[in-house]
């Protein structure tokens, strides 16, 4: 578990690819950048 704000900041940003990753293989297309908001950045489990 990451504790400094980089290590947070990190984690986010893997866990957004990976959710992005997970949406582009699920629709083939790419997930649209401003629809994206920070407080389900996180939370990527309405991507099924």
């Amino acid at each position: 578990n990451p504790t400094s704000q980089e290590g947070k900041w990190a984690n986010q940003k893997l866990k957004k690819y990976k959710a992005e990753s997970k949406y582009r293989k699920a629709t083939g297309q790419a997930p649209i950048k401003e629809v994206m908001t920070p407080t389900n950045m996180n939370d990527t489990n309405d991507l099924g």
